[in-house]
């Protein structure tokens, strides 16, 4: 075992993390090494004096009376400015989007529903109205969104809840075009 790999090891024997055979290995570890049985030691020594510590609760006026004491130019650094709601909501509905679509693509190639190599001249002959006509369909059902989004957004002041809503009924709809696909009748030309 390494140094460092045993001082890791060290750390999640001090909160108690350790299973019985990663805790053996560590011992043999810190048999072997003096250096990192000298800084378990010290470790163990650190956790006894900080946990017969009596640790004092500060006054709730002391973040304000810091903040107030600081220049104007330097308050901003210590503040950070919170991230809007919306963009972290609108993260996780990207992310959770992203794993949607990469399980559905995997599903597909697993199952064997995409196009065989026979089936490409006819999916490029009619894939530009295919597209088109999904477009607009599209373009319909992200109008649709929009308006109820809007709504809910003036109606609750909740951006998190049209976002998560939109996020699954645009899952519902790939889900069910990928189902469409998988039952599509296969037209040999």
């Amino acid at each position: 075992m390494r140094c460092r790999t045993a001082s890791q090891l060290m750390s999640l024997q001090m909160d108690g993390m350790l299973d019985p055979r990663q805790a053996a290995e560590l011992e043999r570890h810190l048999q072997a090494c003096p250096r990192c049985r000298a800084t378990w030691a010290s470790w163990q020594r650190l956790n006894a004096v900080m946990a017969q510590k009596a640790w004092a609760e500060p006054s709730a006026g002391i973040p304000a009376r810091v903040l107030a004491r600081l220049p104007e130019s330097r308050r901003a650094a210590v503040v950070p400015a919170a991230t809007p709601v919306w963009v972290r909501a609108g993260a996780v509905v990207l992310a959770t989007m992203a794993v949607l679509l990469i399980v559905l693509a995997g599903t597909v190639a697993f199952l064997g529903w995409g196009p065989q190599p026979a089936e490409w001249a006819f999916l490029i002959q009619g894939g530009r109205g295919l597209i088109a006509a999904a477009w607009e369909s599209l373009s319909q059902v992200a109008e649709a969104l929009g308006v109820v989004a809007e709504a809910c957004w003036r109606a609750l002041r909740w951006p998190w809840l049209p976002l998560l809503g939109s996020a699954a009924v645009l899952a519902a709809v790939l889900i069910w075009f990928g189902w469409q696909w998988g039952k599509r009748p296969i037209r040999r030309g």
